[in-house]
């Protein structure tokens, strides 16, 4: 049986321990924890000792037992510190807030004044195209003292005096002399230029027919007119005519040649002439209502000369197509 050395046991017991620290403190330093902040010495005592190992060998004799000698003391390293967990960084200090920007300052406080917008140039619009070639001479020559004016007063006027040789082509550009109805209101200076047998030049014609008070001449013309017209037309709130022809019965003014409807524009050229250069519109705005009325009753005259002219020709192709129907039955 042999043993072993009380002090090799102690040494070996005293190097496991060390060992065993070690491994501990290098534990802490890789992984820092606040439960392993410190490490905890382990009080030193002896190791108790080793167990025999029993040989089996040939029996010899017993050798002196030697007395086991005092246990060396053995100091432990002194523990490691633990580990620091390391500082942060000290967080630098904010940059001060910029302060907000400064106020939108105001808007100019004078304004520039806007730059005043030049009005396009007025639209020229031509004149209405009025055909007045295929007038006869005879007829052209009754009817110049309008048609010699037709292009001077302006576009109504044009369409007035277009409207009218347009009525008098329906009619053929008769030569006969149908009358308008009779009135006591007619203007007077109708009888004046019956007088000088219709004269369209002279003293008579510019200083007593072109010349005159104005504002009277258009007054007569407005009551003339008015007492002219079928009386389903009616009146309006300035007692004027209205314009709602309804069922007008027209054949009583449906009057062309010398005395017919010419015998209206003739007055209104007299009236025209009379104002001149109209000061302040008034004379003037009256006269253009003249000539659109006028106008307009031109209209529904050639409308009833059209509609008549179309029941003349269906009649005339009824009367034709009956006549054929006879010839064959008496074939």
């Amino acid at each position: 049986m042999y043993s072993v050395s009380p002090i090799i046991s102690c040494f070996i017991t005293k190097l496991r321990h060390c060992q065993g620290l070690a491994e501990q403190n290098a534990r802490s330093l890789t992984d820092p924890s606040p439960s392993a902040t410190a490490v905890v010495p382990v009080p030193s005592s002896p190791a108790p000792p080793l167990a025999t190992i029993s040989v089996v060998n040939p029996p010899t004799p017993p050798a002196p037992s030697v007395p086991p000698g005092p246990s060396l003391p053995f100091a432990l390293p002194p523990p490691l510190p633990a580990a620091t967990p390391p500082l942060r960084e000290a967080t630098p200090p904010r940059a001060a807030t910029p302060p907000l920007r400064a106020a939108t300052p105001p808007l100019h406080a004078a304004t520039p004044p806007l730059r005043a917008v030049t009005p396009p140039p007025p639209l020229v619009v031509p004149l209405p195209l009025v055909v007045f070639e295929d007038i006869p001479e005879l007829s052209r020559v009754r009817y110049s003292a309008v048609l010699d004016v037709a292009r001077l007063w302006g576009d109504g006027w044009l369409a007035c005096v277009s409207a009218f040789v347009e009525f008098e082509r329906a009619n053929g550009f008769t030569t006969k002399d149908p009358r308008l109805p009779s009135s006591p209101l007619r203007p007077l200076e109708i009888q004046s230029w019956f007088e000088t047998r219709r004269k369209m030049d002279g003293p008579q014609w510019d200083e007593k027919l072109c010349t005159g008070d104005a504002e009277a001449l258009g007054e007569s013309w407005w009551s003339w007119w008015s007492a002219i017209q079928p009386s389903q037309r009616g009146v309006d709130e300035n007692r004027m005519p209205s314009k709602v022809s309804g069922n007008c019965d027209w054949n009583s003014i449906r009057k062309p040649g010398g005395s017919g409807i010419f015998m209206v524009l003739l007055v209104l050229v007299w009236w025209r002439k009379r104002l001149g250069v109209s000061e302040n519109g008034v004379g003037d705005k009256k006269w253009r209502d003249a000539v659109d009325d006028a106008t307009w009753v031109l209209g529904h005259l050639n409308e009833v000369h059209g509609n008549m002219v179309a029941v003349i020709k269906a009649t005339k192709k009824r009367k034709y197509v009956f006549q054929c129907y006879c010839v064959i039955r008496a074939s």
